[in-house]
């Protein structure tokens, strides 16, 4: 009978002198009902399990009491004597410890799931800097067997996989589930593994990652195979992914944020028949201040860190759509306020553009909040570098209708009183104001009866 990961043993039976009887190899746990005598080397394998080394316990009878039926699991025969314990050490590669800090850092939860007795396993993992002690991270382990899982009632179960760290004993039909039940738990779960036994948990999992020198099957069906084995590459991987999401993400914050503003601001005006708001070039120039040049230093920036598990357009929107309504109103009424003031569409275009840079630059701040004040549409990130950004661009913006070669370039005269710049200057803050408001009482969401603050929560 050949060893299987779902029995844990094998064995030889032999129906003719001088070997007549069954001869038994497997995890001592597994042939523990089958045992005779008085379990004298139960003490050594706790022992040797304990200090991370794998044991196996040799069994026989005299009796040929192995019964092999098509399509039926073998049963053990009933009594069986113990002769000897073999133990097996494990060499923990150079990196092993560097790599699981590397996870911890990314935000990454890592559960070990093996067919070995979970003590050793536990054993191993805090060698590697996983768990308590002197080389762990000061949490304690939980473990749990596949046998004791085998009890358990759906809820349970998924309530023991959430909670527990170690998976000791465990078949491949409960690595699967146990890679579902975490998935149906809302985590984004990668699997490892080399055997054909992991072949069922890797199709299961979001991503897929086997070993080089792991069974065809399992190369098969992975979405990455690690070269050399080592798993050293996958937290800088990590890292690296996390930063480009994002990434990503406050660009599209920005850009949508401008996109959907002008359309409805174009579409009020049209409406009113109010004129066009900018010219083509003012537009480059809000699009070079509030967009190209951000988005260049916000994708540079970008941290690392845990990616929230909601969909990307359900995040986007969380910060987007409160953003959209409100800056589209203020727009519009400066707009309508100075074009009725001044009876001089250039003049409010003009107006109109200064308004729109300011606030495009103090939508970056709100985009990446060095303070708990700024985070209203997104996460406290504590990055002071994007708002000294947004403070030079400022800056630059101010100082460019008086510096010929910035006046020329930009095209920007200079306003045409004291007042109309103190009139914009109050319009930005409320608008500042008014925009943290929105996001932080959920006004959007509860107008429009949803939840859309889920989009912003961290995951693993």
């Amino acid at each position: 009978m050949p060893f299987s990961s779902a029995r844990k043993w094998s064995a030889l039976a032999f129906d003719a002198p001088p070997l007549t009887g069954a001869y038994v190899l497997g995890a001592p746990e597994m042939l523990q009902p089958s045992l005779t005598g008085d379990g004298a080397w139960a003490e050594d394998a706790r022992q040797w399990a304990d200090a991370g080394q794998r044991v196996l316990l040799f069994a026989i009878t005299s009796e040929v009491g192995l019964v092999v039926v098509d399509k039926e699991e073998p049963i053990l025969p009933a009594t069986l004597h113990p002769i000897a314990l073999l133990n097996f050490t494990d060499e923990l590669r150079p990196e092993a410890r560097t790599t699981l800090d590397g996870f911890r850092k990314a935000g990454v939860a890592l559960k070990i799931i093996s067919g070995d007795n979970p003590q050793t396993v536990a054993a191993l993992a805090r060698q590697a800097g996983l768990g308590g002690g002197d080389a762990g991270n000061g949490a304690a382990l939980r473990l749990v067997t596949g046998p004791h899982l085998a009890t358990l009632n759906d809820a349970a179960f998924a309530a023991t996989v959430a909670e527990s760290d170690i998976f000791g004993r465990i078949t491949p039909e409960q690595k699967q589930r146990i890679v579902r039940t975490l998935r149906g738990q809302g985590r984004y779960v990668g699997m490892t593994g080399d055997g054909v036994n992991d072949v069922l948990a890797l199709k299961e999992a979001n991503l897929g990652i086997a070993m080089q020198s792991g069974a065809q099957a399992t190369r098969n069906v992975a979405d990455i195979v690690l070269l050399q084995d080592s798993f050293a590459a996958l937290p800088a991987a990590l890292l690296e992914g996390q930063r480009i999401m994002h990434g990503m993400e406050d660009t599209l914050r920005l850009y949508l944020t401008r996109i959907f503003t002008l359309a409805l601001l174009i579409a009020t005006i049209a409406m009113l028949s109010a004129g066009f708001p900018y010219t083509p070039a003012q537009s480059s120039v809000i699009s070079i201040f509030s967009l190209t040049i951000p988005a260049f230093f916000l994708a540079l920036w970008a941290p690392a860190g845990t990616v929230p598990h909601s969909t990307l357009v359900r995040k986007l929107l969380n910060f987007v759509l409160p953003a959209t309504v409100v800056t589209a109103l203020f727009s519009i009424a400066i707009y309508l306020y100075f074009i009725g003031v001044t009876q001089d569409w250039p003049y409010t275009q003009l107006v109109l553009t200064y308004a729109s840079i300011a606030m495009g630059l103090a939508l970056i701040v709100f985009v990446q909040p060095p303070t708990e004040f700024w985070a209203g549409g997104d996460r406290l990130a504590g990055d002071w570098r994007p708002t000294l950004l947004a403070f030079g661009l400022f800056l630059l913006l101010i100082a460019s209708p008086y510096i010929p070669v910035l006046r020329d370039f930009f095209g920007l005269d200079p306003l045409a009183s004291g007042l109309d710049a103190l009139i914009l200057t109050g319009a930005t803050v409320a608008w500042m104001f008014v925009l943290r408001l929105v996001w932080k009482r959920r006004v959007i969401d509860r107008y429009l009866d949803v939840d859309l603050a889920d989009g912003d929560r961290g995951g693993d």
